[in-house]
């Protein structure tokens, strides 16, 4: 298996889009902070010609390995660790990070015992160890877990036939080393 260290974002703008997005939060004993998992599975391109799916591919090393985009969208976490690698024959980015309020990971504390995290328009429930609101009410509850896991589909599906998969421009784009 191939591996890089990766600066990742939230994949949705431009031409790349992802088929799934899984979470993994690890409350620490304080309620408060702990460690994000956040994994893009089938990072794909919607290029029409082979040179905008390589310049989504270049773009997406250049500007989430090596620049700053993962530290812009999440100013308040610390500790990254990054990985681009092909998983399951998928193109597959994890990040994880550590957080010092549940705000920085995109959670909130609903009362002492509950936390919720609020789905995004472009994020579709598939599951979690939680309870889900439902379609009018697009909120993931965790009553007294500290261990909280998420699964959503993109809101523009990796299997749409217009949407091209990056694993083999990652193979041979020679972009292989451990950052």
């Amino acid at each position: 298996m191939k591996t890089v260290a990766f600066s990742f974002l939230f994949l949705i703008s431009g031409c790349l889009g992802y088929g799934k997005k899984e979470y993994s939060f690890k409350i620490n004993s304080d309620g408060q902070s702990g460690k994000a998992k956040i994994c893009y599975v089938d990072i794909n391109s919607d290029g029409k010609t082979e040179e905008e799916i390589k310049n989504d591919m270049d773009m997406l090393i250049r500007d989430y390995h090596t620049g700053k985009k993962l530290e812009e969208e999440f100013p308040f976490a610390k500790n990254f660790e990054k990985k681009l690698k092909v998983h399951d024959g998928k193109l597959t980015g994890e990040m994880s990070f550590e957080f010092d309020s549940l705000s920085f990971a995109g959670l909130y504390r609903y009362d002492k015992h509950v936390i919720m995290k609020f789905l995004p328009k472009e994020e579709t429930y598939f599951k979690s160890n939680g309870k889900y609101g439902g379609e009018v009410m697009p909120v993931v509850f965790w009553s007294d877990s500290l261990n909280l896991k998420l699964i959503v589909f993109s809101e523009n599906k990796a299997s749409d036939s217009s949407r091209v998969s990056l694993v083999k421009y990652f193979e041979t784009s020679g972009f292989h080393s451990e950052h």
